[in-house]
């Protein structure tokens, strides 16, 4: 099937992006504006290595997401 770009269908999709942009990025109060899942490797005692994933942590200003970077 060939590739295209639909120009009727970019501008219906910009029209829902600029629906809903207003409220994008806005803080909503009790809920945190970021959700991470980290993936890592870990070597348990048999020396195996196992992949462990950490789901749903909240991240809720730059500094945060800094620390994420370093583990």
């Amino acid at each position: 099937m060939a590739s295209y770009l639909n120009l009727d269908e970019s501008e219906s999709l910009k029209a829902k992006v600029d629906e809903r942009a207003p409220d994008t990025f806005q803080l909503l109060l009790g809920r945190p504006q970021l959700e991470v899942s980290r993936h890592f490797k870990k070597i348990n005692e048999e020396n195996k290595e196992t992949v462990c994933v950490v789901r749903n942590q909240d991240v809720r200003s730059v500094l945060e997401v800094k620390s994420l970077e370093r583990v």
